[in-house]
């Protein structure tokens, strides 16, 4: 190793130099600084092949592919070898050969199929050789049929097929039909082997591979002192693509301080905007509308009077009839599958995750009691699941609701996170008391930012730290017993 230092320092970018890296790297190929400095005398004498006519840089590429190829072979998985390799044909090859080294990855996937430094390496050498994507997802059929416990191959397959299948509508990722015929793939699959989790992992994209809900205004309040919009989404006051209409002239910032949040505060307050006629906002970007918000007129207690607007939330998109069919026949057979299989994680999850996507009122307690047996069956990611149900519970409870004005009330409910807190901005009292809330702050306190309206607040029986609360315009009374000690608001 000193040697090569040795060299590197004085600038001896030499046939010794690459000699002495290479018996270093075939016995530990993962040492960075060596393939670097390789790369510092490939590029030299590449630099110099026009003048020296001695310089084979044909043979010098093949020696360095050799050279990984030895190098893979002590450690198939080295990252430093497989970057070398494609730095190798990207930067010094004169005719890079992509047919060989095609070639060369279908010989690695033999004899390691699930490698997926092989998986990623073959998807450079198809971006490189333009290999069509159809040609690629039919070898993934391939490679699937052979061993359907083949993770990889799955992965692989997900990367395909949006490019093979489009949606014509553009309404969902892939073709509705094909969608179909994927999951009933996997199906097969998944219900082989229910303890395999390779099958599940690539189910569990197919049935959430939705759309993007839209962004759109939920939100939004304007009275004398404060001016406020919340959006289904996080988005940047400074985005110059987006536009609001309705709320006049004035800067917008996040209510978290942060560059983008779920609701923004106008820094001018403009008292002409507040009156009796019905009106609206309207969300632009690029110029093309995407949603409107009605407003109305309301007086409050103090005979102060303020312009609102809120719409009921959306937590996923629809789905169309084909696909309400499938998902309930996909759903009886993982009931079936738990009948013999009972405390098999994968098919509880998948219960979960279809019954959610079907919305099904009589199928709401038993997700819940599926979420308890996957904390019993899989302890490791017991905390997930608890965050999951408290997820869930919270959608639910805004679901049920007509106002979005009042009290909202989810205590005594064993929440552990909190969730869609952007549409809580409107309610003038909010009760997250005797619950399980903890001090992560991207969790539960660091969302309540977005309370604006909230007057009372009960966060007591709960394992937070009081003095983090962040400060919130309109709060008077900040319920806090048996929390954490700490300064109250």
């Amino acid at each position: 190793m000193n040697k090569a230092f040795e060299k590197r320092n004085k600038k001896e970018l030499d046939d010794e130099a690459l000699a002495i890296c290479e018996n270093l790297l075939v016995h530990n190929p993962d040492i960075l600084t060596l393939w670097n400095f390789r790369k510092e005398i490939l590029l030299e004498f590449k630099n110099s092949a026009c003048t020296n006519p001695e310089i084979d840089l044909e043979k010098l590429v093949s020696k360095e592919l050799y050279l990984t190829e030895v190098c893979l072979k002590v450690n198939p998985k080295s990252y430093c070898a497989w970057h070398q390799r494609c730095w190798t044909l990207d930067n010094i090859a004169p005719k890079p050969d992509w047919d060989r080294e095609l070639l060369v990855c279908t010989k690695y996937l033999e004899l390691d199929e699930r490698n997926f430094h092989t998986w990623d390496y073959r998807k450079f050498v198809v971006g490189r050789a333009g290999v069509s994507a159809k040609s690629e997802l039919e070898y993934t059929t391939s490679k699937i049929n052979k061993n359907f416990s083949n993770y990889s191959s799955w992965h692989y397959r997900s990367q395909y097929l949006p490019l093979v299948h489009p949606d014509a509508t553009g309404e969902r990722p892939i073709d509705r039909d094909i969608h179909i015929k994927e999951l009933t793939l996997v199906e097969s699959a998944a219900f082989t082997d229910p303890n395999d989790q390779s099958g599940w992992f690539y189910q569990r994209w197919l049935l959430d591979l939705q759309q993007q809900l839209p962004l759109v205004l939920t939100q939004a309040c304007i009275s004398e002192n404060f001016t406020w919009v919340a959006f289904n989404k996080p988005v940047c006051p400074n985005d110059t693509a987006l536009s609001i209409t309705g709320l006049g002239d004035g800067k917008w910032k996040t209510c978290n301080g942060e560059t983008a949040s779920h609701v923004w505060i106008k820094d001018t307050q403009d008292q002409s905007l507040i009156s009796y006629e019905q009106s609206k906002l309207s969300l632009f970007v690029n110029g093309e509308l995407k949603s409107d918000l009605e407003l109305k007129l309301v007086t409050e207690s103090n005979d102060q009077q303020k312009m609102i607007g809120f719409r009921k939330p959306s937590f996923i998109n629809n789905l169309n009839s084909a696909l309400v069919d499938f998902y309930s026949s996909l759903l009886e057979s993982v009931i079936s599958l738990l009948e013999l299989e009972p405390d098999c994680k994968w098919p509880l999850l998948s219960f979960v995750t279809i019954a959610r996507h079907l919305r099904f009122e009589s199928s709401r307690a038993e997700i819940y009691e599926k979420l308890e047996l996957l904390k019993k069956c899989d302890p490791t990611r017991k905390n997930y699941y608890d965050d999951l149900r408290s997820k869930f519970l919270i959608e639910d409870k805004l679901s049920e609701l007509e106002d979005f004005t009042g009290v909202f009330d989810v205590s005594c409910m064993e929440l552990t996170a909190l969730y869609h807190t952007q549409y809580l901005s409107l309610f003038r009292e909010v009760n997250l008391s005797k619950n399980k809330l903890g001090k992560i702050k991207r969790r539960c306190l660091g969302n309540l930012c977005n309370l604006q309206a909230c007057e009372v607040l009960n966060i007591s029986d709960n394992n937070l730290e009081v003095t983090k609360v962040p400060k919130l315009p309109n709060l008077v009374t900040l319920v806090d017993g048996k929390c954490l000690a700490g300064q109250k608001v």
